[in-house]
């Protein structure tokens, strides 16, 4: 996020007026390890025989966190110095309000789950959320959908129909993903992979909306779908570290999805949803009960659902 320079100047106004250079101190060392008396003094060329005026230190503080592009995380401990204090005192922060102000304004929310701010879905969607950064480690819920017999659809049917089709496949998956506020990391034409970081249960929002999935699906199938034959998927979800990157290459030599990958294309029937016991234990038992155990091997353990009749 860009800091402006009326930003600038009241967050150096902040830090003079809430915090002495100590205290200041150790606020710039929650987001930047090191950051103590005698690297500001290198960092401002600052004689070391004389004391620093507290106006210096924030200003080098406020730079320094703008340089890192960490405005955001600045903020952020601001809010938790206020709200939960800092070694055992509450600080009042002055001008906090109209930095917040300044960052909705910029669409960013603030996500309570996790206390941090995001990109307002309603203003913009990255893969990243605006705040994941390149090559760090993530706890993630994915996602997977696949379309099944693919080779032999697009043998069958004119290129525009398919094209269409799959359109509408991809539409399905990404309104049912992207109100649970996930992100599409890839897409491969006839199936892709949703990521899911943010809410208070990322689990449980990646397997309902693999079950909203199947069910808009089955839907389609009956009332909008071209083909003289059901499109038929296959999903699954997986949770684990994952490293966010934005090239595919890099992101599927990740163990997290290459689980998935294997979840999906090797344990997951035609037209059913399976997801694996590091998910399954996460989730309401209301929806667990929805799922029955399948286990293809002594090392394999996963949870299937699909759209069941009243007979079965």
């Amino acid at each position: 996020m860009i800091m402006k320079r009326h930003l600038r100047t009241l967050s150096i106004n902040s830090l003079t007026e809430a915090f002495d250079i100590k205290t200041m101190l150790n606020l710039a060392n929650l987001m930047m390890t090191g950051y103590d008396s005698d690297y500001i003094y290198n960092r401002t060329g600052f004689p070391r025989n004389m004391p620093m005026p507290p106006r210096e230190v924030a200003r080098q503080i406020v730079d320094d966190i703008n340089s890192l592009d960490l405005y955001l995380d600045f903020v952020i401990v601001l809010i938790r110095m206020q709200e939960e204090g800092l070694k055992g005192r509450h600080y009042r922060i002055p001008y906090l309000r109209e930095l917040l102000k300044d960052i909705l304004e910029q669409g960013y929310i603030y996500e309570s789950s996790r206390k941090m701010f995001i990109e307002d879905p309603d203003v913009r969607r990255t893969p990243n959320w605006g705040v994941l950064k390149l090559n760090e480690e993530y706890t993630i819920s994915f996602l997977r959908v696949d379309i099944v017999g693919n080779s032999g659809l697009v043998r069958k049917y004119p290129s525009d129909l398919i094209r269409s089709t799959y359109a509408d496949f991809k539409n399905i998956v990404t309104t049912v993903s992207e109100k649970r506020n996930a992100r599409i990391w890839n897409w491969e034409g006839d199936g892709g992979l949703a990521a899911f970081y943010f809410g208070s249960n990322i689990h449980q929002s990646a397997v309902l909306s693999g079950m909203e999935i199947l069910h808009e699906l089955f839907l389609y199938n009956r009332l909008n779908n071209q083909l003289d034959e059901a499109l038929n998927i296959r999903i699954a979800v997986h949770s684990g570290p994952c490293n966010f990157f934005v090239n595919p290459t890099d992101l599927d030599r990740n163990e997290t999805i290459i689980t998935i990958k294997e979840l999906e294309q090797n344990n997951t029937d035609t037209d059913s949803l399976s997801i694996s016991r590091t998910v399954f234990v996460m989730l309401d038992p209301l929806i667990t009960r929805q799922f029955e155990t399948i286990k293809r091997n002594e090392k394999t353990e996963c949870y299937n659902y699909r759209i069941r009749w009243r007979d079965e």
